[in-house]
């Protein structure tokens, strides 16, 4: 493996002509295999990566304890918080790294089940093979791991695996006096066992090994040391791969706030439709969650756009089983279109749907999303049938070619989680346990009679999802309770029998409740309140709130406020100030408001707990959001909580330029605003007791910094003004890139004679380059 800088001459575009006949054609050959293969793949809109230094590890998030169980989705949505990112081109994307110069040989990309991992590379090799980037790589050989599970043989050598993929490659030797790139997709869906120090090192690439090894050999780099390699994985399934054969680790973490209202956009023809869609996907706390799937984007785009052209006059999709449950009939009438056939034929659409969510039931339980024949025969299918269903139901469950024979997947792993909930709503028998299978301890409680009548399906649905490894079942827990009993349920009248009875809230509600309040794990608890949302439910679990009298936001059901996030979305107020030191509880406000914080234009808020400004700060790192004046009115600030406001205001996306707060002597405020001080115009600090010598220099460097604009500065201050604030304030005058236009000094106490504001400012108010015009 390369470490340190290479000797190699720099990478640049390789020409036909310094080629021998035999490269040359195969490269011709591969890139026209892999025009065919990806060109009639939707690459054409990709989403930016995210490079990470790769000994990082994400930061452990501080979640305050008296926190409101509905704001507990902070760790998801803050998962990039304070930390070091920066968006890498897929120009850059085997660049030595910047800091050390080493090579990358070996490059991991994670991403979670849908979030764009195929389409990034599908656009790299396509890119590649029409000749736009990365010419100076001569082979790239694509290749998915998901394939080496359907070969038929235990060992092969790895000429024979390239040849038996890449039949044009006459000779391996070709690859060794070329740059080669091996693509090698899914790792998280290889079902072979990767044991990178228990496999003996092998370079020859004609001996044969048992696939395992193979695959372990050519990531160590023992096969083409020179070779570079590209892994797509998702997050769970990589940490088998011990660090020193991966140079670079990038992360797709899917569409930010811009990036998905422009996927709605292209998706959804009418530009005021578009529009409506987005105010929609905003107003609903479980909907917007979603934003950031490319999958939930497109099924979003296709349900709204339909229901708001064809249907205005009814109510559009709040929750994602509404959501989901749309798509689906939408199918369905798509079918029953195309085979002229009328209503009633829907139950045989339906039987087939189910059949669908059989087979999705058994992938999910065995984590998988692709479908394998080993799959169709434990679900009792045959291969035709399934064959069948891929034709006739494309946008839920698809056929994958591959050279060495057929597979199947689901069309996302949301769909997936969605025909699960279903099919186990339909089946669910509570006398056997049925679908959902009972737990040795449950059936040793049956033989022993402890167990008093059968217990419901949403409480084993619970506590089910709760021992999933990875959270693998929040999406199906979700699903199944907003299926049989949240608002879709009449609309699935043609999937469920009589016997099927719906859920009763007075029943499922306390469980919940309960569980959340039993201590669960943070994105255990983040999955239930989102099943309460489902159900309309006010997301509330702290009881003395729920107690009191007097109707506050924490009785809001999440419909209600939808419609408050909607109707302030929607206001015309050219203003749009919103204050949110008139809602009692922050805490709630922040987490269902987030939208309109990003939407508004002047922000006004008081001292809350640290998830209000750890949500602020993202509202303010965000691309789309307009938050120009910002009001904090407290006469003192927790360092944590400036600390958490300081990461906001430093990110290059914050374009505050007025900024109104206490201080309390911390520095990370004036060190943020020295990282981005181009947009600032007006800084009010009302100093509390105390200021630091650190606190003052940055103040100076503020002032003069030429990027910087700074018109007006307020220094209340309670106590004694320290002089080196004077001093610093009278250097910063007198130099000819300070913009100060207004200052004010108001403050509580008087200083000596000998040491008046006037006095000690003297020098810089009568330079030159002094533009002061107001002084209080």
């Amino acid at each position: 493996m390369a470490t340190g800088q290479s000797n190699d001459p720099p990478c640049v575009p390789i020409s036909e002509d310094d080629l021998d006949e035999h490269t040359r054609s195969f490269r011709s050959l591969l890139r026209d295999r892999l025009k065919k293969k990806y060109h009639s793949s939707d690459s054409t809109y990709y989403v930016p990566m995210k490079l990470y230094p790769k000994e990082f590890k994400h930061p452990k998030k501080e979640i305050q304890g008296q926190a409101k169980q509905s704001v507990m989705d902070l760790k998801d949505k803050l998962k990039d918080f304070l930390k070091d990112e920066s968006v890498v081109e897929y120009d850059d994307l085997f660049k030595p790294c910047p800091i050390t110069n080493e090579d990358v040989r070996a490059v991991l990309m994670k991403g979670l089940p849908g979030i764009g991992k195929t389409t990034a590379v599908q656009k790299f090799v396509l890119d590649w093979a029409e000749g736009r980037t990365h010419q100076d790589i001569t082979f790239v050989l694509p290749f998915s791991l998901t394939e080496l599970s359907l070969l038929k043989t235990n060992k092969c050598s790895l000429k024979q695996l390239l040849n038996l993929i890449f039949p044009e490659l006459m000779d391996t030797d070709t690859l060794n006096h070329a740059r080669v790139l091996f693509v090698l997709e899914d790792l998280d869906k290889c079902r072979l066992k990767l044991k990178f120090w228990n496999t003996i090192s092998c370079g020859d690439p004609e001996k044969k090994l048992p696939l395992s090894e193979l695959l372990v050999n050519l990531l160590r780099g023992d096969f083409f040391p020179k070779a570079q390699i590209w892994l797509t994985s998702s997050p769970e399934e990589c940490d088998f791969i011990p660090s020193k054969y991966v140079q670079r680790v990038v992360e797709i973490q899917g569409l930010d706030d811009v990036e998905w209202e422009e996927y709605i956009r292209r998706a959804v023809c009418d530009s005021s439709v578009a529009a409506t869609a987005i105010i929609h996907v905003k107003s609903s706390h479980n909907l917007y969650f979603m934003r950031n799937l490319p999958g939930f984007c497109q099924i979003a785009a296709t349900v709204l756009e339909e229901a708001i052209t064809k249907t205005p006059d009814t109510e559009l999709p709040l929750t994602l089983t509404e959501m989901y449950t749309h798509f689906l009939l939408i199918q369905m009438r798509k079918q029953a279109i195309h085979q002229q056939a009328a209503a009633n034929l829907r139950k045989t659409d339906a039987e087939e749907i189910l059949k669908l969510g059989k087979l999705a039931w058994h992938t999910l339980e065995n984590d998988s999303l692709t479908v394998f024949e080993a799959d169709l025969r434990n679900s009792n299918m045959a291969a035709s049938v399934a064959a069948e269903l891929s034709q006739r139901w494309p946008a839920l469950f698809k056929e994958k070619e591959l050279t060495q024979g057929k597979v199947y997947q689901f069309s996302f792993q949301s769909i997936q989680s969605y025909l699960s909930a279903l099919y186990v709503a339909v089946n669910y028998e509570p006398s056997k346990g049925n679908v959902l299978h009972y737990t040795l301890a449950e059936r040793a409680e049956q033989l022993l009679k402890l167990q008093g009548a059968p217990r419901k399906m949403h409480e084993r649905a619970i506590d089910k999802a709760s021992r999933s490894k990875k959270g693998k079942l929040d999406f199906f827990l979700i699903f199944l309770i907003g299926i049989s009993a949240g608002p879709s349920y009449k609309d699935l009248s043609c999937f469920l029998p009589d016997s099927c009875k719906r859920g009763k809230l007075e029943k499922i509600v306390p469980y919940i409740l309960k569980k959340t309040e039993s201590g669960a794990a943070l994105n255990e608890s983040v999955t239930l309140v989102r099943c309460l949302e489902e159900l309309n439910v006010s997301c509330s679990v702290d009881k003395s709130q729920a107690e009191s009298q007097r109707k506050g936001e924490d009785d809001f059901t999440p419909s209600e406020w939808s419609a408050l996030v909607k109707t302030l979305l929607a206001s015309e107020d050219q203003q749009r100030v919103l204050d949110l030191r008139e809602y009692p509880i922050p805490e709630m406000a922040f987490a269902k408001l987030l939208p309109v914080i990003k939407n508004s234009s002047v922000l006004k808020l008081c001292e809350c707990a640290d998830t209000c400004w750890m949500l602020l700060a993202t509202a303010l790192r965000s691309p789309s959001n307009n938050i120009r004046e910002l009001d904090i009115k407290h006469h003192f600030i927790r360092e944590q909580a400036f600390n958490l406001l300081s990461e906001g205001l430093k990110s290059p996306n914050c374009k505050v330029e007025i900024l109104r707060t206490p201080h309390s002597g911390h520095d990370s405020l004036t060190l943020a605003l020295l990282s981005n001080p181009s947009h600032l115009r007006e800084l009010n600090l009302s100093i509390v007791y105390t200021v630091t010598e650190k606190t003052v220099e940055d103040l100076g460097r503020l002032l003069v910094d030429p990027a910087a604009h700074l018109k007006k500065l307020s220094l209340p201050f309670i106590g004694r003004l320290p002089v080196n604030i004077f001093k610093m304030l009278a250097t910063a005058l007198s130099s000819s890139t300070c913009s100060l236009k207004e200052l004010d000094l108001n403050h509580s106490y008087s200083l000596r004679d000998d040491e008046s504001p006037i006095a000690l400012l003297s020098a810089g108010l009568g330079d030159s380059c002094c533009q002061l015009r107001v002084l209080r």
